[in-house]
């Protein structure tokens, strides 16, 4: 592991980095220390023992998006690449792979998650890919299943659906429907992604089925109505730690996203 890391004054002294208190600062600095050359740390939960941070630092971090989680334990930080730049000859990749392959760069050269990841290869049946004989553009003339442009047309394993597939790439060719059906699934897939990274704090499962769809959609309307991730996640953190909210959930009443609803409903979006 490096001895030397890096820190960029674009993130550490903006106001967003200089709202969080102290403890969540130090604690950023302490993980940024001992990241790997990629940014990543295996060890979160070892680091804040050593130096005595609590739960609730971190989830700042998390909140703020100052630091991206996963599902194994392992983070990493988000404007690693911001703060550091290491040479080829000194830079040795990172274990965590799998993790790695779930994260895209952006522009500014920050990770975020790549939640968009779309396969383009079409199945007929269960068992076989598209072949040559599937599709043949000169053998015949257009048929009932082919559009004036070329494109095919198959059934897809729900016969209610047909996929258009491009005739020279052979890849699905993706309608303004199904955009915008993969759009509302992944951001459903985010929202209940950030619930369950906040259940330890709110004391108790947000529940399956029904009950999760209940908060999802307060949780979207929030969103659709202009507040950001960052914001609603505050808010119910602010909540969480509301002398009230401690005696309820002592009797068996929790917060939930139709509270964050409630709590802001006469406030503008940030």
């Amino acid at each position: 592991m490096a001895q030397r890391r890096m820190f960029s004054l674009k993130i550490v002294d903006s106001d967003a980095f200089l709202d969080m208190p102290q403890s969540s600062q130090l604690l950023y600095y302490h993980l940024s220390m001992r990241a790997d050359d990629d940014g990543f740390i295996g060890n979160p939960k070892k680091i804040m023992r050593m130096v005595g941070s609590q739960d609730d630092d971190i989830k700042v971090l998390f909140t703020k998006r100052f630091l991206l989680p996963f599902e194994s334990g392992i983070v990493v930080i988000k404007h690693w690449r911001i703060h550091n730049y290491i040479q080829n000859d000194r830079y040795s990749g990172t274990q965590y792979i799998e993790e790695k392959k779930r994260l895209k760069i952006k522009d500014n050269g920050a990770y975020t998650e790549n939640v968009s990841k779309v396969d383009t290869q079409v199945r007929l049946g269960k068992d076989r890919l598209l072949s040559e004989t599937d599709v043949s553009v000169n053998k015949k003339p257009l048929e009932d299943n082919q559009d004036t442009m070329g494109n095919w047309n198959k059934k897809s394993d729900n016969d209610d659906d047909v996929i258009s597939i491009d005739i020279d790439t052979r890849e699905e060719i993706e309608t303004d429907e199904s955009k915008a059906e993969r759009e509302t699934k992944e951001l459903n897939e985010k929202i209940r992604y950030n619930l369950k990274l906040f259940e330890p704090l709110r004391g108790i499962s947000w529940g399956t089925g029904k009950d999760m769809n209940f908060h999802v959609k307060a949780y979207r309307e929030l969103l659709h109505n202009g507040w950001s991730h960052e914001s609603i996640l505050s808010a119910f953190i602010e909540i969480v730690g509301q002398p009230h909210w401690k005696e309820k959930k002592e009797k068996g009443e929790y917060p939930g996203m139709n509270t964050v609803q409630f709590h802001l409903r006469n406030k503008k979006p940030i």
